[in-house]
């Protein structure tokens, strides 16, 4: 029985001018969200939803016979009318993981593939190529339309599969592992790992990826933490100059998407690890310094999809729903209110002076160069008055980033 049925006619309200928190009517947890051609899916608690995007209207779909699962389940929009979607569940006697296809944009479902393989997540390039997120490391290929399927092992490092972002071209593909980026160039049948280039001080080096956005070949921008989760950084590929820029991002924020179009702008979506307050970073200098934009709500947000230049949507907990007009306005976020701190640089004695009027427990300077590659770092502590020496020889442009007890942060500009 097909059970196509307008369920929400959804209301916008007013969350601030740039964020309209949308009605949906539940309160289960919405997971992901993606816009492919003219289709935009929303899926959450093995239930999935078709966004008109013009009405801001869902309307539920038909689902796969997934009721049983037990994992988080994935699906990839290929074109206007063809979905598909992962799961992992109990039948009766074995723990399987099975592929199934929508060729009517949800409405029925049938399974291509089932296998004992823990896999999290499918891509198809095309109506013949497709394979297999694993989730360790065994992946399936087919190149038949999922007719048949070939499967192995041979893929180490490549595992804890989080999605997909972008597919480049025709046949390539990155995805997304906990502790690499794995791509490949020929649907499949062979990989590489995208390469971070670290930055010098050990001390910063990415151990946990978090979130990326592949923009084109050789230059994807991430989120990560260092080994012990106690530090995060913004870390960019730029295909010009080559190599990873690392920044320290407010540590108390926890990033769960990010995009960017042309690395003039980089948005990083998440919530305060405190109190679950979701905010947008929104950066135009690579991190150097961070506008935090304010949702107005108390949710965890995982996903965000930007269907154009201007207008994106938003999911999270609580059946959290925001449609955010990008050239709106949006009040900054309250935890981001600066201590009052002065800071002044003086040439003849190549050092900077900080004066707050306030305690500092945990303070970082970062002196970076017009390119935003970071020359050095100093840390310090229960000061409100401190003097800098600096130790590097560079000629010109600088920008001194001082980072006060988490989110407290601001900058200099000078010339050596």
């Amino acid at each position: 029985m097909r059970l196509i049925l307008i369920i929400i006619l959804l209301n916008n309200l007013n969350c601030y001018a740039q964020f309209n928190k949308i009605s949906t009517n539940f309160n289960f947890s919405l997971g992901q969200i993606e816009h492919r051609n003219n289709q935009t899916i929303i899926y959450g608690n093995t239930f999935y939803r078709y966004l008109n995007t013009s009405k801001d209207s869902l309307y539920l779909k038909n689902n796969p016979p997934f009721s049983n699962s037990l994992g988080d389940n994935y699906f990839y929009i290929l074109n206007d009318s063809t979905i598909y979607t992962t799961w992992y569940g109990y039948t009766g006697s074995a723990y399987k993981s099975y592929v199934a296809v929508s060729k009517d944009t949800c409405n029925t479902w049938s399974v291509l593939f089932e296998t004992m393989i823990d896999i999290s997540g499918v891509v198809f390039w095309d109506s013949l190529n497709g394979i297999t997120l694993p989730k360790w490391w065994d992946r399936c290929l087919t190149s038949n339309g999922g007719l048949s399927w070939t499967c192995t092992d041979s893929t180490p490092g490549i595992n804890n599969v989080a999605g997909v972002k972008q597919l480049l071209n025709d046949s390539s593909v990155m995805l997304h592992s906990r502790s690499n980026l794995p791509y490949t160039t020929d649907y499949g049948k062979t990989w590489q790992s995208y390469s971070i280039n670290q930055p010098i001080n050990p001390n910063h080096k990415c151990e946990h990826i978090e979130t990326y956005y592949w923009l084109k070949k050789g230059t994807v921008v991430l989120t990560g933490t260092d080994k012990w989760v106690t530090d995060r950084y913004l870390f960019i590929q730029n295909d010009t100059t080559g190599g990873f820029v690392t920044h320290l991002m407010p540590n108390a924020f926890i990033p769960t998407d990010i995009y960017s179009k042309n690395l003039s702008t980089i948005y990083i979506l998440g919530f305060a690890y405190s109190d679950n307050s979701a905010y947008v970073l929104r950066t135009k200098n690579w991190g150097v310094t961070y506008d935090t934009l304010d949702i107005g709500i108390k949710k965890r947000l995982y996903d965000m999809e930007f269907i154009n230049d201007s207008t994106a949507y938003i999911v999270g907990d609580g059946g959290t729903l925001i449609k955010w007009n990008v050239n709106g306005t949006a009040p900054l976020s309250t935890n981001d209110v600066k201590k009052d701190i002065v800071i002044n640089y003086f040439a003849h004695q190549n050092s900077i002076e900080i004066n707050t009027t306030s305690l500092i427990k945990n303070g970082i300077v970062q002196i970076f160069d017009y390119t935003g590659r970071l020359l050095e770092e100093h840390r310090f502590n229960n000061l409100s008055k401190t003097n800098i020496h600096l130790i590097n020889n560079i000629s010109g442009l600088q920008i001194a980033r001082i980072r006060a007890d988490d989110n407290e942060v601001m900058s200099l500009k000078y010339m050596r």
